[in-house]
């Protein structure tokens, strides 16, 4: 954009024009977009999710649902009425493209039947692996075998860009649709700054792994009532560097994963029980958020959700003050579990060690137990 001929003086060359409309490719345009999109759908009756603000939901009967990405929308209804009536909203107010009965949406592909929804990211994962010309490599059935990340040997890259295009490239597909990859990925994220040349040889595999199960992919099916579900787990001590522990949780929505994460703690924990209790604190923070998002969207009802942990120690100390004189310098703000599950806003309950989902997201995992718990989260080549 130029200024108009004849606006320039000579005698204030410094002087602009102040511009009183959004401009595409300006700074401020994505906010004056999202601004104007917003009065919009709260006009025809729409609220906003104060949970996440990229869902609008009317409560109509049936319900219908928005949900925004920047300027990619889907449009969720029992009533292909209700959907049309949207789309000639929208169309009425902006240029807008109609694509039909949604089956890929900010990379993933979908897939609906009436009794289910597959997600895969099959299109986005071969992209990857010709961008790193890994496409025609042989593929391997675990994710990552080593044993030593970080070593006093290391010969940091003279170039860090692939390591880091890759483990970017790597984190969406983690974070979107592939849970079976985020422990050892966000490890990688870890050293971003410094990688070495041990470093780049460990996300290679990741590629690989990936490569033979490309066409893997997170089924939803229907179930008789809606019941959220969690399970949380820590390794303790196990990040070598400052043996710090690493916590991991997974929550499960009509059979598959909707939410999970692998972090590193933030303090050092002291025993096994602080670490799961940390750990179970995040979870439950999780927990809190969904059932909120829930509650908005009008899909929870009465259900209770129940989080999952194989610590005992743990959840004992969840229900009841026990082991006050090994635990008193836990955190106070980790305590806030128990005030939860005296409210009845969820129940904490074990399941072991084998069957905790969780586990995947706080170590690697030998290809047996990866294969099984990738089963029971719904999670498998479609």
């Amino acid at each position: 954009m130029r200024q108009p001929p004849g606006f320039i003086s000579t005698d204030h060359p410094q002087r602009v024009c102040r511009l009183h409309k959004s401009l595409y490719g300006l700074k401020q345009a994505p906010l004056c977009w999202n601004h104007t999109i917003d009065q919009v759908l709260v006009q025809a009756n729409f609220t906003r999710v104060k949970s996440d603000y990229g869902i609008y939901v009317s409560h109509s009967s049936p319900p219908t649902y928005v949900a925004l990405y920047v300027d990619d929308l889907l449009i969720l209804s029992k009533s292909l009425t209700q959907i049309k009536s949207v789309q000639s909203l929208l169309s009425s107010k902006f240029q807008m493209k109609d694509l039909g009965p949604v089956t890929t949406f900010l990379g993933l592909n979908i897939r609906q039947t009436p009794q289910s929804v597959t997600l895969s990211f099959s299109s986005y994962l071969t992209s990857i692996l010709q961008d790193f010309g890994l496409d025609t490599c042989n593929s391997v059935t675990t994710v990552s075998t080593t044993t030593e990340w970080i070593s006093d040997h290391d010969v940091p890259l003279a170039d860090p860009t692939l390591f880091r295009s890759m483990v970017g490239k790597l984190l969406f597909a983690a974070n979107t649709d592939r849970p079976d990859i985020t422990f050892t990925v966000v490890k990688l994220s870890r050293y971003f700054k410094q990688p070495s040349q041990n470093h780049l040889n460990i996300a290679k595999p990741v590629l690989r792994y990936l490569k033979g199960t490309i066409n893997d992919g997170i089924t939803y099916t229907h179930t008789s009532g809606v019941e959220l579900k969690g399970f949380c787990d820590a390794d303790w001590g196990g990040i070598l560097e400052d043996r710090t522990s690493t916590t991991g949780y997974i929550f499960m929505l009509a059979n598959g994963p909707i939410s999970w994460k692998s972090k590193k703690q933030n303090s050092i924990a002291t025993s096994t029980t602080e670490a799961e209790y940390m750990a179970m604190s995040d979870a439950v923070k999780e927990l809190l958020w969904l059932k909120q998002l829930m509650k908005e969207l009008s899909v929870l009802g009465s259900y209770v959700p129940i989080l999952f942990g194989d610590n005992t120690s743990s959840i004992s100390l969840a229900k009841h003050p026990t082991q006050h004189q090994r635990t008193k310098h836990i955190d106070i703000r980790y305590h806030f579990i128990r005030d939860h599950i005296l409210k009845g806003d969820l129940q904490i309950e074990h399941v072991d060690s084998q069957s905790n989902i969780a586990d995947l997201l706080t170590k690697q995992l030998v290809r047996e137990k990866l294969n099984s718990l990738k089963k029971k989260m719904h999670f498998a080549k479609i």
